[in-house]
């Protein structure tokens, strides 16, 4: 949020090189890792709200999309607004998710776990109903849900698609019927995030990384020098900004 932040703040829109990394030489954490929800805070960081403030809006906003998704999806499937509210009260305060909000601030994964039930309610919507005008809701559905875990969570958007794959496959019987819309709806999801991919898929293929680098995780892995500096370059930026449970 504050790397966002301080890209905005000096003039780059989107920010894709945030300059706060890595002692202010700035880290292309937004060219792998989508971020398009984390502008929401940084805005109102830019207006003058802590660091703490916009985080913990931010955690309680995901915290009622969470709710209400979820809630939504359980209504859908099972007909009974009761099933929903009790499907919506495991989902959102399920131990994992509140581990994540909670103890690991792992906001991007957060975030993606408030729209997979959105993918979830789209996928049995399109192979439960007959009509193509429910199809094409269900389309909307999972564009939706599929660019909200692609922009937060990189990891969680692969095994959400692993999943969508494997659901297609046990409704086999109706799949063949349904290829088209869901031949749209891929591709009507890649185009919409071609902002995000294309930068993305450039650096995976022109820069040396080190997820793609083995003498880099050779390296971290084996170098005790490279590791320690590895490592004081984190702590560093924690101390210079603090926990988001700090003062401002």
């Amino acid at each position: 949020i504050e790397g966002l932040a301080e890209g905005l703040r000096n003039g780059d829109f989107p920010v894709r090189m945030q300059p706060l990394w890595i002692n202010d030489y700035g880290y292309p954490v937004s060219i792998m890792y989508g971020d398009l929800l984390l502008y929401i805070p940084a805005a109102f960081r830019l207006a003058g709200f802590t660091l703490q403030t916009v985080y913990k809006l931010y955690i309680v906003g995901i915290n009622i999309l969470t709710a209400y998704t979820s809630y939504k999806c359980g209504k859908k499937v099972s007909g009974n607004y009761r099933i929903g509210i009790v499907m919506s009260l495991l989902y959102t305060l399920s131990g994992y998710r509140l581990t994540n909000a909670i103890y690991r601030a792992a906001v991007g994964e957060l975030t993606a776990i408030a729209f997979i039930p959105l993918v979830f309610l789209g996928l049995w919507q399109l192979f439960q109903e007959d009509d193509k005008t429910k199809w094409y809701q269900s389309g909307v559905l999972l564009v939706i849900g599929y660019t909200g875990i692609l922009e937060s969570h990189l990891l969680s958007f692969e095994m959400v698609i692993l999943f969508s794959a494997l659901y297609c496959l046990v409704n086999g019987r109706n799949f063949w019927r349904r290829l088209k819309m869901l031949f749209q709806t891929a591709l009507f999801t890649i185009g919409v995030n071609l902002f995000f991919l294309v930068p993305m898929l450039d650096y995976m293929l022109t820069q040396d990384m080190q997820v793609l680098n083995q003498v880099l995780l050779i390296n971290k892995h084996y170098n005790p020098e490279f590791n320690k500096k590895y490592q004081e370059e984190f702590d560093n930026y924690q101390m210079a900004y603090g926990s988001v449970r700090g003062n401002k």
